[in-house]
This record gives structure tokens, C-alpha cells and sequence, in this order.
């Protein structure tokens, strides 16, 4: 039988991991949506090629959503077809494909930042650690 202390623990521990799972899924829609917005506005400025670059990343993304959604989803969201909608599946693979990588960035660097705290039980067995490696030092003698 499992302890209330143990269930109580794990349900924390869950609850920590979902949160930390939504804040990395915020951070990266909105890291993902932020890159995009510059490299348009640097390309209206005359950078064109960091929208490009942009756009070509997402060119293997693009392929297995395309490949995912009927092709009567396209002339849906772009009735006429064509360029414009090829432009509209490669910024939504952007916004996917970047979502995905600024997230686990994201994700990983709250779990390291949250571990670095030393949790009080742990804090106590090192100091078990420490006096039980003394104690045997004290016994070779």
C-alpha cells in the first residue's frame, strides 16, 4: 500500500512537470511567433534573406504536415489556391516546427534550473554521506 506522504509527493511531482510542460509551450509560441515577426520586419527593411532562411527551415516540416492534411484543407483555408498557399503551410510549419524546438529549449532549461536546488532530504544524505565515509576512516585504523 502506498503511503499518503508518497501519493502526495507524486502528485506534486506531476503537477510541477505539467506546469513546467505549459510554461515551455508558452515560451516557445511565443519565441517561435517573435522570431518570425523579425525576420519579417528585417525583411521589409531590405534583409530578405533571414525571412527566407525562415521559410526553407521549414520546408521538410511543411512536407509532412502537406503530407498529414487533405488537400481540400488548403483550398479551405485559401480558396483561390496556388502561391498564397504555399506561403500559408510553409509559415504554419514554421510556427510548428520552431514551436517545437524553442520549447524543448525551453522545457530543459526549467528542469536544469529547477534541480539545481538542492531538496532538503537530499541535503540531508549528503551530510550522511560525508560523516558515514569518516566513520569507516575511523574503523581501518
Amino acid at each position: 500500500m502506498i503511503s499518503s506522504t508518497f501519493a502526495n509527493h507524486y502528485t506534486l511531482e506531476r503537477m510541477i512537470l505539467r506546469n513546467h510542460i505549459v510554461l515551455s509551450m508558452v515560451i516557445g509560441l511565443t519565441m517561435s511567433i517573435l522570431v518570425l515577426v523579425v525576420s519579417f520586419a528585417l525583411s521589409a527593411t531590405g534583409i530578405p534573406q533571414l525571412f527566407d532562411l525562415v521559410l526553407y527551415a521549414s520546408l521538410p516540416t511543411a512536407a509532412a504536415v502537406s503530407a498529414v492534411l487533405p488537400n481540400s484543407f488548403v483550398y479551405w483555408v485559401v480558396p483561390d489556391g496556388g502561391p498564397v498557399a504555399a506561403v500559408a503551410l510553409f509559415l504554419c510549419a514554421a510556427v510548428i516546427q520552431q514551436t517545437v524546438v524553442f520549447s524543448a529549449l525551453a522545457f530543459f532549461a526549467i528542469r536544469m534550473r529547477s534541480n539545481r536546488a538542492a531538496h532538503p532530504d537530499a541535503r540531508e544524505a549528503s551530510h550522511l554521506l560525508s560523516s558515514s565515509q569518516s566513520r569507516a576512516g575511523g574503523r581501518e585504523r
